[in-house]
């Protein structure tokens, strides 16, 4: 059954107190909760709809601008302790990274000394002070990302052309074998490793709409109906 108790709009001169608001949310939760599709079967129902509608938007943007406003002097603040922060790391950070540089240029030049010697002489620990110890960190860095595309297209490439038990099942032309021997297909160049900018296709998706005709992408629309209030 459809009812319509939608509380009065939001003024700007409403309590902008936690109880005052939940009595709004309450109230407008409570009509809306009997408002789904299949509730709406008139016009008089869709726009008793679009008027409760109307009020949950208008009082989203009210809690908001309430909450916000009282987030603004901790933002801030916040803002102001981050840069003190930033004012006392970064020159810790500098001599940090001065230091770890100097120390492991001399242990690097120390073992190249040691190994390009004649005389045996037994590895020894480097002189550190007591509770620092050497860690290694590995990451990767994609400097050529057209060739790394290229890579992962030819491996799909070469895995498609065998059946399951691994062989071969489609004809590769030269032109084709060429081509994979020159992007270097491997087993770990795996389609995981690309990722499309979401920026980038939603941007051409709106700029395009219909006529965005990129393979594996489609344009899908969603409608909301906005309060302009």
């Amino acid at each position: 059954m459809l009812v319509s108790n939608d509380p009065a709009p939001i003024r700007s001169d409403t309590p902008a107190t936690l109880s005052g608001l939940d009595v709004h949310v309450t109230a407008l939760v409570r009509s809306a909760s009997a408002m789904d599709t299949g509730a709406i079967v008139t016009d008089a129902h869709c726009l008793t709809a679009s008027t409760s509608l109307g009020s949950v938007q208008r009082l989203r943007k009210f809690i908001t601008g309430v909450y916000g406003d009282a987030k603004r002097p901790l933002v801030a603040a916040r803002r102001k302790l981050d840069a003190q922060q930033r004012g006392l790391l970064d020159p810790l950070e500098k001599v940090e990274r001065s230091l770890t540089a100097a120390i492991l240029g001399f242990q690097s030049s120390r073992q190249a000394e040691l190994s390009a010697s004649d005389t045996p002489v037994a590895i020894q620990a480097p002189a550190l002070a007591i509770g620092m110890s050497a860690r290694t960190t590995v990451r990767a860095e994609v400097d050529d990302v057209q060739q790394l595309v290229l890579s992962v297209a030819a491996q799909m490439m070469l895995e498609g052309a065998k059946g399951v038990d691994g062989t071969t099942c489609l004809p590769l032309t030269a032109s084709t074998r060429r081509w994979l021997q020159a992007f270097q297909p491997t087993p770990q160049a795996t389609l995981s490793l690309l990722r499309p900018d979401p920026a980038v296709v939603n941007a051409l998706a709106r700029a395009l709409r219909d006529d965005l005709a990129l393979p594996g992408v489609r344009v899908v629309a969603a409608t909301t109906l906005v309060d302009r209030r």
